[in-house]
């Protein structure tokens, strides 16, 4: 087993990274305002940042777990040309990422938050799931529940 190199792996993050800003360019989903496409680019090259520069104390591989994990929630999630065309890429690019998709369906059927790690891919992908439909009313009421259920519990 090969020991953990930060630069490695934060340089591969980067790269992911760098996918992500170009589908977002070249596949802008149709309902993205040329406003908000540029808050979700300068959003990715923040991620970016902390990635390649992160603050003393951070340079693990929980922080950068993190960070990947949060801009992969609309890939890993979502759907339509912008998903295809980062998949391609990634693929072409022979990066070993695997496509998780519906992890947010995995959550709503057992009906609970079960660690800090899905509570924070369901809060950072709330809008997301919000703006491709990807959960129904009804679900968004049980995830909110669930959110607050979770938070109560991490007071105790």
């Amino acid at each position: 087993m090969s020991k953990f190199n930060y630069d490695e792996a934060a340089a591969e993050v980067a790269k992911i990274i760098d996918i992500t800003i170009e589908s977002f360019r070249e596949m802008t989903p149709d309902y993205y305002t040329e406003e908000y496409l540029n808050h979700v680019i300068k959003n990715k090259l923040s991620y970016r940042e902390l990635a390649l520069y992160p603050k003393p104390g951070y340079r693990t591989k929980a922080s950068l777990r993190y960070v990947k994990n949060d801009v992969l929630i609309f890939f890993q999630e979502g759907e339509g040309p912008t998903v295809e065309y980062f998949w391609a890429k990634i693929k072409e690019a022979r990066i070993p990422l695997i496509r998780e998709s519906r992890n947010i369906e995995k959550i709503m059927k057992r009906g609970k938050i079960k660690n800090e790690f899905e509570y924070d891919f369901v809060i950072d992908g709330y809008t997301s799931f919000l703006e491709m439909d990807s959960i129904s009313e009804q679900d968004i009421d049980k995830l909110n529940e669930m959110i607050g259920k979770f938070e109560m519990s991490r007071k105790s």
